[in-house]
């Protein structure tokens, strides 16, 4: 037996509240089926009275009318079909033959129930009403005699389908760190009032028209990615789209290096991604836009040397490292060749003791720098300074020959 609802009939009908009952997405859960029907003649029905209504010369004398005239859903909902029948007879109804019309296509069912004489019950038939065009349709329930079908009485019910703006949405692709831009391109152009709900695979949600969305990833190095789905509403009906949106990583711009003396060279970048730029600026007002560059400064001291890599997405990092560089010796080969400065500290002329012998032999220059790296004086092929023009102070001494390089301090009083 289908779904029917059996109507006492000692209670009084309140039909009234039917008219204006709205069935969405096939859910007839919103149907008030509880009051009952009275066993008076002048009960009305959707309208229209039972006493009226002049019916033919059957085997049984059953009424089919409408629930309610008009029912509403959405494009490809299917809607049940629900009417009232009432067995006006003298004798019980165990059975009640319909033919359901809609459109071009027409379908026949027995309904199996329990109809003593003056019952009333609710049924939801078995086939269901489904359209994917908006528009109303007619669908026509029509009780016909068990042996040819000929038509008894007829409920006509009109089924109302509303379609629901296409949900469209643009998910803008950001870096890890910044914040999601989740815009709502739905074009609700002739439609009823729209109202939407966003639903994000992290589990928040919201209802504005548009979202703002931080999400925190667990290494921006690596960026990841989150799913949000746009549900768009109108008289009960809905229609939703999903989309991935992505975080990108952000670029890892450490790098590795080597110096000598004055000269610093980038021995490894830390990211190498396809289509990606780098900007060095090598604190003196040297820039690069090599990945892995070399820069000569002209002079010792301390450094700040930032790189800016931006990726193909429009990802940006930058990392920032000091470095040193001083005097000293490099590659040094001196057997045991003793090289002191004397007197040290010294009032004027300081005399670079050990290098007579290495002096014949090869040649050598000495230079003498302030401590930040500002070459002051310079001497070929002498061990004899005078530095009585200095002030007093710290100064590095610096001694070169073809395999020579090293640094003294100097103290000048």
């Amino acid at each position: 037996m289908k779904r029917a609802l059996k109507i006492p009939s000692a209670f009084t009908l309140i039909i009234a509240c039917l008219f204006s009952v709205k069935v969405y997405s096939g859910n007839l859960s919103s149907f008030d089926v509880s009051p009952s029907y009275s066993t008076k003649s002048g009960l009305t029905v959707t309208g229209q009275s039972i006493a009226s209504v002049n019916k033919m010369m059957v085997s049984f004398d059953v009424e089919v009318r409408a629930l309610s005239y008009n029912i509403y859903g959405c494009i490809d909902a299917s809607l049940k079909i629900p009417v009232v029948l009432r067995n006006h007879s003298g004798t019980p109804v165990t059975s009640v033959p319909l033919m359901t019309i809609d459109g071009t296509d027409t379908s026949y069912e027995t309904l199996s129930v329990s109809l003593d004489p003056g019952d009333t019950v609710i049924v939801f038939l078995a086939d269901s009403v489904k359209k994917n065009v908006e528009g109303a349709y007619l669908v026509r329930v029509i009780l016909t005699t068990l042996d040819d079908k000929q038509s008894n009485n007829i409920a006509n019910i009109l089924f109302h389908f509303d379609r629901t703006p296409e949900p469209k949405f643009n998910a803008s692709e950001v870096c890890a760190g910044d914040t999601s831009i989740l815009t709502n391109q739905t074009n609700t152009s002739g439609f009823k009032s729209t109202s939407y709900k966003w639903r994000l695979s992290t589990g928040d949600s919201a209802t504005t028209m548009h979202v703002n969305y931080f999400f925190q990833v667990q290494d921006p190095l690596i960026g990841e990615s989150f799913m949000a789905t746009l549900v768009s509403y109108v008289e009960g009906c809905r229609d939703s789209v999903t989309k991935e949106v992505v975080i990108n990583p952000i670029p890892d711009a450490t790098f590795d290096h080597e110096t000598s003396g004055r000269e610093l060279l980038i021995t490894n970048v830390n990211h190498t991604g396809s289509g990606s730029s780098y900007t060095w600026d090598f604190g003196d007002g040297s820039t690069s836009k090599e990945m892995k560059p070399s820069n000569l400064y002209d002079q010792y001291g301390s450094y700040e040397i930032c790189l800016t890599v931006v990726t193909s997405d429009g990802c940006v990092s930058e990392y920032c490292e000091n470095i040193e560089f001083s005097l000293g010796i490099k590659g040094l080969k001196t057997g045991d060749l003793k090289i002191n400065l004397t007197p040290n500290p010294t009032a004027g002329n300081v005399k670079v003791e050990g290098l007579l012998g290495y002096v014949n032999q090869r040649g050598f220059s000495i230079s003498v720098f302030t401590l930040h790296g500002q070459k002051l004086k310079s001497f070929e092929n002498t061990d004899a300074l005078d530095v009585s023009d200095l002030a007093s102070g710290s100064y590095i001494v610096q001694v070169t020959g073809n395999d020579l390089n090293l640094a003294m301090r100097m103290l000048v009083k």
